[in-house]
């Protein structure tokens, strides 16, 4: 996945830059900038679509959530930030 979408690190919307560097995958990713927190569909440093999420985050999540969440939720974006991880979710 980082191949497709490199670790990088976002701004934030005063001109600093974050200590942690981020990555994507899926339909939409999180990033920061000099307008504030947003989705896009493009990587904002390639203004190339995100990587598909790999098979096996979607398998691991949905078996990690089976029976938390509402029928018809799939995970459909996932943000990795380094060193720690965190999920980002769209309801699908």
């Amino acid at each position: 996945m980082a191949k497709g979408a490199p670790f990088s690190k976002p701004r934030t919307k005063s001109g600093g830059v974050y200590s942690a560097e981020l990555a994507n995958c899926g339909e939409v990713g999180w990033w920061s900038d000099s307008n504030g927190y947003l989705y896009t569909k493009t990587q904002p440093e390639a203004d190339s679509l995100w990587p598909s999420m790999p098979g096996f985050f979607v398998t691991v999540l949905g078996e990690i959530l089976a029976g938390a969440v509402a029928d018809g939720f799939t995970a459909s974006v996932k943000s990795i930030r380094a060193p720690a991880h965190f999920l980002v979710w769209k309801a699908g």
